[in-house]
């Protein structure tokens, strides 16, 4: 499964099941000054290991970071951001697909940041696949 695979995946998934708030993608615009409350999403591909050496093909294993951070008027509670975070942590939560292996999530809170409440749900996971050692 190559990077822009896993992009795909990720946000494809995401997409079909989050029909709570409007979502701000990776460098595409979100007006939100008329907005209550928006999720980011974000993919960070991270570290790459060689999991096992074979004689023609390794097994390759590559981690990455799912971020989703939430974005809730300011002063109003934790209630509507924590009840954003579930729902985010069960589209995710120890979820296997497309060769994805996604771990449990992390809750992070930022706290108000640029006039919004933001609180992120953080999941990591790995995928592995067999690859063609390079012949050049």
């Amino acid at each position: 499964m190559t990077f822009e695979a896993v992009t795909i995946a990720l946000e494809s998934r995401f997409a079909d099941l989050w029909p709570y708030t409007l979502i701000k993608w990776p460098n595409v615009g979100l007006p939100t000054a008329s907005l209550d409350e928006w999720v980011c999403f974000n993919h960070i591909h991270d570290e790459s290991k060689i999991a096992q050496v074979g004689t023609s093909y390794n097994v390759n294993r590559y981690y990455g970071v799912i971020v989703v951070q939430i974005f809730v008027k300011p002063n109003i509670g934790l209630l509507r951001a924590k009840v954003l975070s579930d729902y985010v942590s069960d589209i995710w939560r120890t979820f296997q697909f497309s060769g994805i292996t996604i771990n449990v999530p992390e809750i992070v809170e930022v706290g108000i940041l640029n006039g919004w409440y933001q609180l992120n749900v953080q999941n990591t996971y790995h995928r592995s696949n067999y690859e063609q050692i390079s012949s050049l």
